[in-house]
């Protein structure tokens, strides 16, 4: 018609996917929240801090190691329950991570199994050294991945259904 109306735009901006993009190591934790194509620093998410694990090198080295587990696996998980608490109050969907490979095992070993569930998928990041125009620019090829491999998903389990004589 002759009028502009904002409801619909609105609405549409209230519908966009929100997705969280943790950046963690041992030491620290960033996260940032990617909506409607705009990242912002979000670190009241995760509203913690834990200690180093400082070691002097004077025990063997297997007692050290088993020694610097036990926090390090408190603080993932720690981490986790964090983001599973603002996920269960609406603060974003879905999940990318940003780590080292050699700790993503740790990273989602102390995740809880709800928020595994909304993993979009992860990518190989420095938690201090990359600015937040790289983590989106990362993140958005993840999200595109996991979108594509959802669509082929849909994809086939309609031809399987349109082939097996059922409603494709």
């Amino acid at each position: 018609g002759k009028s502009f109306t904002v409801a619909p735009l609105i609405t549409q901006r209230d519908h966009q996917p929100r997705t969280a993009i943790l950046l963690a190591d041992r030491d620290h934790a960033r996260v940032l929240l990617l909506e409607a194509g705009e990242i912002t620093e979000r670190n009241n998410l995760l509203a913690f801090r834990t200690e180093k694990v400082r070691t002097t090198g004077t025990r063997k080295s297997s007692h050290i190691e088993r020694s610097k587990e036990n926090p390090v696996r408190k603080y993932f998980s720690s981490i986790g329950s964090h983001l599973l608490g603002s996920r269960q109050r609406g603060a974003f969907e879905g999940l990318v991570v940003g780590c080292r490979e050699d700790l993503w095992p740790e990273i989602e070993a102390g995740f809880p199994s709800d928020l595994k569930r909304i993993v979009l998928g992860r990518f190989r990041a420095d938690p201090g050294a990359n600015t937040p125009r790289e983590v989106q620019e990362k993140a958005e090829k993840v999200i595109a991945r996991c979108d594509r491999n959802e669509l082929r998903e849909l994809g086939a389990n309609a031809m399987d259904e349109a082939a097996g004589g059922r409603r494709g």
